[in-house]
């Protein structure tokens, strides 16, 4: 056990110019995101789709939840840098894809104990992903409508000086349009994810070297076991 845990967190090149190279996506994707400017809300213009989250799922098969959670804190505050958001802009952000990948990340771990005896197979997998990524992003969805009411928007008028007549309409707006922005916001990267999963499998099986067993099969591509192996990378 202590072998296996010093084996997750274990920092070597390989790992660190995935590391690299996880930060570099983020970095271009979002700002691309910023310049396309995609607002689905005419009322809250503020709120932006932006193709990011699925690198953070792709993050979390190759190098593991911890250093996609470590990875989502680093590009998350770098955004104040490169696109001059607001510290409690990206403190929201970052606090929403955290919940999405730990709540992905359960779930999956979840379904591998549930169906731990069935055949592998792609539909089997295809399935728990899907399911996964469905509940995560209902569950993130609602959570985030929470913790904004809880705590979010009052760090917006205790910090940022808005008047309280703003932060009441921003809480009128939770459920009716923060909510469905997360759920499509969420959503369109749970679907980007699914349609390049089995692109970023052969990308994990290289990094991780699998070999070969001795009845001359790979390793199955499609491994439900495989999703929760070592935190899932």
């Amino acid at each position: 056990m202590r072998q296996k845990y010093q084996q997750i967190f274990k920092l070597n090149s390989k790992k660190i110019v995935s590391l690299a190279v996880i930060v570099a996506l983020y970095v271009l994707l979002s700002w691309i995101s910023k310049l396309i400017n995609l607002s689905i809300f005419p009322s809250a213009p503020f709120l932006k789709i932006e193709l990011t989250d699925f690198i953070f799922l792709m993050a979390l098969k190759i190098i593991g939840l911890f250093y996609t959670l470590f990875i989502t804190v680093v590009v998350s505050w770098l955004r104040i840098l490169y696109l001059g958001d607001s510290p409690i802009d990206v403190f929201a952000l970052m606090l929403a894809d955290l919940v999405f990948i730990i709540l992905f990340w359960g779930l999956i771990f979840l379904f591998n104990k549930i169906i731990k005896n069935q055949k592998n197979s792609k539909k089997i997998e295809y399935l728990t992903l899907s399911c996964a990524l469905v509940l995560a992003t209902v569950a993130v969805s609602f959570v985030m409508a929470f913790f904004n009411w809880l705590f979010i928007l009052p760090m917006y008028g205790a910090f940022m000086n808005y008047p309280p007549e703003v932060i009441t309409w921003f809480k009128g707006i939770l459920i009716p349009i923060l909510v469905p922005f997360n759920l499509i916001k969420f959503g369109i990267n749970g679907i980007f994810f699914v349609m390049i999963y089995r692109a970023v499998v052969i990308i994990a099986e290289q990094y991780h070297h699998r070999q070969f067993n001795r009845t001359g099969k790979t390793f199955p591509v499609y491994s439900i076991p495989d999703f929760s192996e070592e935190l899932y990378c």
